[in-house]
């Protein structure tokens, strides 16, 4: 079950479950270069404090990962990034003018699989393809399968390894 303290946005409102753990949030900061996030060490431990608040069993339970994504929100210029909705949309740039290419811009960790459902919707629908979407009951493999499978295969295929 999701708890949120269901107030405006704020840092460790909510914590929602992850698979077999759960993820406390959100915090939310500027950064230069969305592909070099450093979390700040003040964000993880107000984090803990907010979630602890929520959710007390969070200092008994030792902390598996932390996250951070950047994400691009729908704004206008000079908004301040709380006040943002967290929603996302789908652009058919035909209307640009541009055939065969689709964007998807906002939304947040916990839309992913409906951003997903949207854009294939889309895609599907522009490439005449009859198909009801599935990923609300597929279950999809941790990304860390596929970073072992990365490195057996660099372990017993000398030919692939980069190094």
């Amino acid at each position: 079950m999701v708890l949120n303290r269901l107030n405006k946005p704020s840092d460790g409102d909510i914590v929602v479950p992850q698979r077999a753990t759960s993820v406390i949030g959100t915090t939310s900061w500027a950064v230069e270069d969305p592909d070099l996030i450093t979390i700040p060490a003040a964000h993880v431990e107000r984090m803990i404090s907010q979630g602890e608040q929520l959710l007390p069993v969070v200092k008994k339970v030792p902390m598996r990962a932390k996250m951070a994504v950047a994400r691009p929100l729908i704004a206008t210029t000079g908004t301040d990034a709380r006040e943002l909705s967290r929603t996302f949309e789908c652009f058919d740039h035909v209307r640009d003018g541009v055939r065969g290419f689709v964007t998807i811009t906002g939304g947040k960790t916990t839309t992913a699989r409906a951003m997903a459902e949207r854009v294939a919707d889309i895609v599907c629908q522009k490439l005449d393809i009859k198909s009801e979407c599935r990923t609300r009951d597929v279950l999809l493999s941790s990304y860390r399968l596929f970073f072992a499978k990365q490195n057996l295969l660099k372990k017993t295929s000398p030919m692939l390894s980069t190094g």
